[in-house]
């Protein structure tokens, strides 16, 4: 199979150690993952800011680019659902992370181990995912992981504020429903939140820096790559500290 990995540009900007994941666990898995350097934005930030025509043409070209891979693996779940809704071309070859690994790859989270308490918040863009007719795996994975403790978020499908463009048209609103989250997560009792978009992760990581809220952000991909030793756990560091 020939697999490329698609990395969003929130990702590469402010995530980079979740694509390196991303890579690491798919490399032990056996694959040889290819990194197109042509790769750009899927166009999804034009079609949140009213630019439909320019979000389509973005996504074709994102077509055109990852034409020669069997599957295109992407550490987004906002990005996937909407290269799946834009692309007929590129869409059903396009995989957010647990669902590649749960469908093409029937991988067994039960190797890894990661001791801890944590919550999973699902992006709203996450459930355009189970729309499209794909399933969200990420709690499954987590759930069989060796020593995690799976707890629930309490309003789980409630949005984090983000939104894209949202959140910088209405920042108090914006503002407010990130720290709601927050609340729902102290609530919770795990110690770690994980949630597979990076734009989720950005917004609610200023929140708990502007706020001072202690709240270790994770995603799936460093959860599975940590846990099975293929790159170093950090020391448990949460922001809002500082």
């Amino acid at each position: 199979m020939k697999v490329a990995l698609f990395v969003p540009c929130l990702t590469e900007r402010f995530d980079p150690r979740v694509a390196e994941a991303t890579v690491r666990l798919l490399q032990h898995l056996g694959l040889a993952i290819d990194v197109p350097s042509a790769q750009t934005c899927c166009g999804q930030p034009l079609k949140t800011l009213g630019d439909p025509d320019g979000a389509s043409a973005m996504a074709k070209r994102m077509a055109r680019v990852f034409a020669p891979y069997d599957a295109v693996v992407t550490p987004s779940a906002s990005c996937a659902g909407f290269v799946q809704h834009a692309s007929h071309t590129l869409g059903p070859r396009l995989f957010e992370l647990s669902d590649f690994l749960v469908t093409q790859l029937d991988f067994d989270a039960s190797r890894a181990t990661w001791p801890g308490r944590v919550a999973f918040h699902p992006s709203c863009h996450q459930r355009e995912v189970t729309l499209a007719g794909r399933d969200d795996h990420t709690l499954a994975l987590l759930s069989k992981v060796h020593d995690l403790i799976l707890v629930d978020l309490p309003r789980v499908n409630q949005c984090c504020g983000f939104g894209g463009a949202f959140s910088t048209a209405f920042p108090a609103v914006s503002v407010a429903l990130g720290a709601d989250k927050l609340d729902a997560f102290d609530t919770s009792g795990a110690d770690t939140l994980v949630t597979n978009d990076g734009g989720c992760r950005l917004h609610l990581r200023g929140v708990a820096e502007g706020h001072r809220r202690p709240t270790e952000l994770k995603h799936l991909a460093e959860i599975l790559a940590e846990g099975l030793h293929l790159m170093p756990r950090p020391p448990r560091v949460k922001v809002g500290l500082a």
